[in-house]
Parts: C-alpha cells; sequence; structure tokens
C-alpha cells in the first residue's frame, strides 16, 4: 500500500527529528541521571568516544541506533526533495548535524551511499544510473573530503571538536590503522567467510551473539550480518543467506523503478543504507523497520506474482 508506505515515511521522519534534537541536547548539555545509570551499566562500551566522551542516544538504548534512526530521517527527506517536495530539505541540516557528531563512521558514509544511490536512480532508463551514480560518487566523495577538511579547522568546545576529529581523521585516513578501523572490520569480514569454507556446517546462530560468551565460548562475531552468517550456519547457509540479499535488493531496484514512489525510494534508500546489518544484534526496533519495508517489498503485486511463478 503506497499510502501506508508514505505515512511510515514520514513518521520515521518525525522520530528522526525529534530525536535528533534530543540527541543534540545531549551532546551539548548532559544526560539525565537515569541515563548516566544506563551508560554506566548497560550500554555499549563504544558508545563512550576513546572511553571519556559519551555518544548522544536521543530516544535509543544506544548511539549505534540512534544514528541509524536519524540516517533513515536524512534518507527519507533527501528522497522527497527529488521527487519535488523541496520543504523536505529544511530537516536535512539538523539531521545532518545530529548524526555527524554522533561520530558513527560507517553509519554517515552509508547514508551518503544511499542519497547518492537515490539521485542516480532518478534517470528515466536502467542505462542512465551507472554513469549519474559514477558522478554522483566523484561529487559525494569530493564533498565529503573538502568538509572534512573545513571541520578541521573548527574552533569549538573540547568533546564536540574531540566528536568531529574522530570522524574526519578516520574518513581521511581508511588505511591508518591508528586512526580508522576500516582495515579491522575488512579482516573481520575475511575471516568470516574463511570460517565459513572451514566450518562448513557453521557454529550455530548463538555463535555470533552475545550467548556464546554466556556459555563461556568465544564470540566468533564478524561485524556484518552477511559474514556472520557463513560463521554460524556454514557455507551452504552463508550462501543462501547471499541469495536472499540479492534478491531483495534487485525487486527493491525495480518496485522503485516501477513505482517511482516516496515508499519505493525510502525502501531501496534504507536497504541500501543498512547493507550487512539487516540482523544487527542490539538494533532492535531498527532492524524491525528494515525487514517491515522487506515483507512489503514481497507483498508488492511484482513480488506476490514471483512467488507464484515460483511456486
Amino acid at each position: 500500500n503506497a499510502k501506508l508506505l508514505e505515512k511510515l515515511a514520514w513518521l520515521v521522519v518525525s522520530i528522526g527529528i525529534l530525536s535528533a534534537v534530543y540527541g543534540l541536547y545531549q551532546t551539548y548539555f548532559g544526560f539525565t541521571a537515569s541515563e548516566q545509570f544506563w551508560l554506566r551499566h548497560y550500554a555499549y562500551g563504544s558508545v563512550m568516544l576513546g572511553g571519556k566522551i559519551p555518544r548522544a542516544l536521543g530516544f535509543s538504548t544506544n548511539g549505534f541506533e540512534y544514528a541509524a534512526l536519524i540516517g533513515y530521517a536524512i534518507i527519507v527527506c533527501w528522497a522527497s526533495c527529488l521527487r519535488g517536495n523541496f520543504a523536505a530539505v529544511l530537516a536535512i541540516p539538523l539531521l545532518v548535524v545530529a548524526l555527524f557528531l554522533e561520530s558513527v563512521r560507517t553509519t554517515l558514509v552509508m547514508t551518503l551511499f544511499a542519497c547518492i544511490v537515490l539521485w542516480a536512480v532518478q534517470g528515466k532508463s536502467l542505462r542512465s544510473w551507472l554513469p549519474r551514480c559514477a558522478l554522483a560518487v566523484v561529487l559525494g566523495v569530493l564533498g565529503l573530503f573538502w568538509s572534512l577538511k573545513q571541520v578541521q579547522h573548527m574552533h569549538v568546545d573540547s568533546n564536540t571538536q574531540a566528536l568531529a576529529d574522530h570522524n574526519a581523521e578516520g574518513l581521511l585516513n581508511p588505511l591508518d590503522a591508528k586512526k580508522s578501523t576500516a582495515s579491522i572490520h575488512g579482516q573481520m569480514a575475511g575471516r568470516g567467510l574463511m570460517e565459513g569454507l572451514s566450518s562448513p556446517l557453521g557454529k550455530g546462530l548463538g555463535s555470533t551473539t552475545s550467548a556464546a560468551s554466556k556459555f563461556k565460548t568465544d564470540v566468533s562475531r564478524t561485524e556484518y550480518d552477511l559474514t556472520d552468517s557463513f560463521v554460524s550456519l556454514g557455507l551452504v547457509g552463508g550462501l543462501l543467506y547471499t541469495v536472499i540479499y540479492v534478491v531483495v535488493l534487485a525487486r527493491a531496484f525495480l518496485f522503485w523503478h516501477r513505482e517511482r514512489s516516496l515508499g519505493a525510494a525510502a525502501i531501496l534508500g534504507i536497504l541500501l543504507a543498512t547493507l550487512g546489518a539487516w540482523l544487527t544484534v542490539g538494533q532492535y526496533p531498527v532492524n524491525m523497520l528494515v525487514w517491515f519495508l522487506i515483507g512489503a517489498l514481497d507483498r508488492s503485486p511484482r513480488g506476490m506474482a514471483a512467488r507464484e511463478v515460483s511456486a
């Protein structure tokens, strides 16, 4: 239902804006006593930048979930602007500032990537998508690097500067292990693929969750659900999950090409922004949204027709 998807998209934007406002309040004015208790005893260790500076939570239980929600809101506003609703651009600066000061580099990059692809697929023909995407990538990367260079010359309070520098240093030096964790994430993903070969039957679904540590077993998490599937489900299970990824993304692109609606653009953008994190542990509300959107794709006329043909 196109109207339902559009209402859901604007609900995400509304929650994202409110969460961003409260997150910026937390960044500049601090946390309540209950929030400080949560940060000390229950929140992820990485919610504290450098072990000292807390990242904002907004209305979420951790900073990564908060960043993902803001990223979704940016994507929906951008998609709406591309469809001619230029009033939606008014919310983007607030959301971008909140996301940047959360200092979660992966979410920042993936949100930019999703926005680039959404602009590229505005072309009427499929053949125009690739050159448009190439142009947008070049402009997006240049714009990002220029912006990060400007950030390094800002004069703000120490906490804000530390959050901004964490983004700038890591994104400007992605291959420097002292400033970026990109190489570490790449190694973990590669290890996950190799474990699919060395343990073809897998180690079980609990091996990539905190359940493993509770039973005195090493957690084999690889940071990405796609490579986690090779660890927990083995080679066959990992390949099957990869097929699911490919089918879902193909349907998302085709759904957009056919419908050209805000709901279709929101589905495509959010799925692209969360590549490798459709089943990320600890981000339950945002994962529920992702899989609701996947279900909406499956219930679309094209998705239902495909199921009937396969049956």
